[in-house]
């Protein structure tokens, strides 16, 4: 008997957990926390913050630190095509090209996506194994990101992970 489908489970499980793992994190990382300036000094995490489309910014915030993890969150100044573009496309592209620069071993990347990408499906079912077709500028740039993120993966020895977020509020 097939198992029913339920969508929408997975990612409020997901969100859940994301959030324990967060607090956690930030607990263990807050310079109240018994130890924390020790556990930074072993060598805990650290975040870099540098302009995306600057692979000068990037390479300098980096330094010669091993790359894990890069979650490739940003947001276009304005909801134009240009905007979009720098944001979606050239920034993650710049992003990418210090990646395969680096060849830093189990690296990891997370794109966030919409599913802006699926276009308009007249109220109908939309998963992950409906196929893209975008109906506006901002789900065409979207697509194209995605290209270039999953195409680190075949060009570096960088996992990709593309997550489309739906219902994305807000400024830009």
């Amino acid at each position: 008997m097939a198992q029913e489908r339920r969508y929408g489970d997975v990612a409020v499980r997901s969100g859940d957990e994301a959030r324990e793992r967060f607090a956690r994190f930030r607990a263990e990382r807050s310079p109240e926390a018994p130890g924390a300036g020790s556990a930074r000094a072993a060598g805990a995490p650290r975040h870099a913050a540098a302009g995306v489309t600057s692979p000068a910014s990037l390479r300098a915030a980096l330094g010669a630190r091993r790359v894990a993890r890069v979650a490739y969150l940003v947001g276009a100044d304005a909801r134009t095509e240009v905007a979009y573009r720098q944001a979606y496309v050239d920034g993650l592209a710049t992003v990418c090209e210090v990646l395969r620069e680096r060849g830093d071993p189990r690296s990891r990347l997370v794109f966030a996506s919409s599913t802006a990408v699926y276009g308009d499906a007249d109220g109908g079912l939309v998963d992950e194994d409906t196929p893209p077709r975008p109906d506006g500028f901002t789900g065409a740039i979207l697509l194209e990101g995605e290209a270039i993120a999953l195409g680190l993966a075949r060009d570096a020895p960088t996992s990709v992970t593309v997550i489309r977020f739906a219902g994305i509020y807000g400024p830009g």
